[in-house]
């Protein structure tokens, strides 16, 4: 991780007219307004010739023009989509860039107004071993890509700021409001009864718990495999359930024991909101705002379950003769979701 940060200010630093048409080396200008994406690339004809021998020819024939071919060959790889969703191509072209490279320009229509878009440049794979490209977006953002990594985002030129960080606490809510496990054990805890306060400590630790994970998960301090958080993460609903059963058959409430258990449990899922916040696609420039609007949405999330749960537990608890069934079941249910969870995610 160093190193990459320490090459992308190192070749950013440089003036693109010295770097241009080394080979080993391509730039890239990807610049979103609205729904349109304009790509502008600058390959040496040297790799251009290795790589594409029949659709190039010698370095020098593309001095007089690039063909239709070659065109399509290098705009075609390109990829680019949001949230999964592929922007369309509408157009490319390329022509000579003196003394020794060629430009080519491609444009697409995206889905999203405005939306960050996902870009996976396939032809640096195609260029020479160990090609690098620099990748530059309208908000002056810089990455390096090699042929070894699967993309990079594009911001849209002069988004606000308020506008990306809009962007991330929607998809915060989002993914609560979509992660039916996350759900689960956050109802689990709630029913478990207790006074406010006491709810509103346990809903404090699960919230700092996973707030910790997710921005040292974010910032690469740590990032435990997917393939053991998951089953983790299922196992948390699984125990909070029988844990409130057990409390239920004793009489009493637990109160004191579930905060602890809400912070380790929160760091783990804290793990898992780091994943899918992951596949959205961070923006290396404003990498902290996207993490903390992210985060906040998950907490607002959070905040309208508890907001809509907790009430409504507290009325059928008036109800003693719908309490003793209603809460048992409502648990084993939450405990029953949780073991299908697991026995799916485990590596069987």
């Amino acid at each position: 991780m160093n190193g990459r940060l320490l090459a992308t200010a190192a070749l950013a630093a440089l003036p693109a007219s010295a770097l241009a048409h080394q080979p080993g080396l391509s730039h890239g200008a990807y610049a979103l307004e609205g729904d349109r994406l304009e790509v502008t690339l600058r390959i040496p004809t040297v790799e251009l010739a290795a790589s594409f021998p029949a659709l190039a020819g010698p370095p020098e024939r593309l001095g007089a023009g690039v063909p239709d071919g070659l065109v399509r060959a290098v705009t075609g790889t390109l990829a680019a989509s949001q949230r999964g969703v592929a922007c369309l191509p509408v157009a490319a072209a390329g022509r000579p860039e003196p003394p020794d490279g060629a430009m080519f320009q491609a444009s697409f229509r995206c889905p999203r107004d405005g939306e960050a878009v996902w870009i996976r440049p396939g032809f640096v794979s195609l260029l020479s071993p160990g090609h690098v490209h620099l990748a530059r977006d309208g908000s002056g953002a810089s990455v390096v890509v090699e042929a070894r990594d699967g993309g990079f985002p594009v911001e849209a030129r002069g988004g606000a700021a308020w506008q990306r960080a809009a962007r991330f606490l929607a998809l915060g809510v989002e993914h609560i409001f979509g992660g039916w496990d996350h759900l689960a054990f956050l109802v689990g805890l709630l029913l478990a009864g207790g006074r406010l306060r006491g709810v509103v400590r346990v809903v404090t630790s699960f919230t700092a718990g996973h707030a910790l994970t997710l921005a040292l998960a974010t910032l690469g301090v740590v990032s435990p495999p997917s393939r053991v958080i998951e089953p983790l993460i299922a196992a948390s609903v699984v125990y909070v359930a029988v844990a409130n059963l057990r409390d239920l058959r004793r009489g009493a409430a637990g109160e004191g024991r579930r905060w602890p258990v809400a912070l380790a449990f929160g760091l783990v899922h804290g793990f898992g909101f780091a994943g899918a916040l992951a596949a959205l696609g961070l923006p290396r420039a404003g990498l902290a705002a996207a993490l903390l609007s992210f985060n906040l949405g998950v907490e607002l999330a959070q905040a309208a379950v508890v907001a809509l749960v907790f009430p409504l537990l507290v009325l059928l608890r008036r109800l003693p003769r719908v309490a003793r069934g209603g809460i048992p079941a409502g648990s084993a249910a939450v405990g029953c979701a949780g073991i299908a969870w697991l026995v799916a995610r485990l590596p069987w």
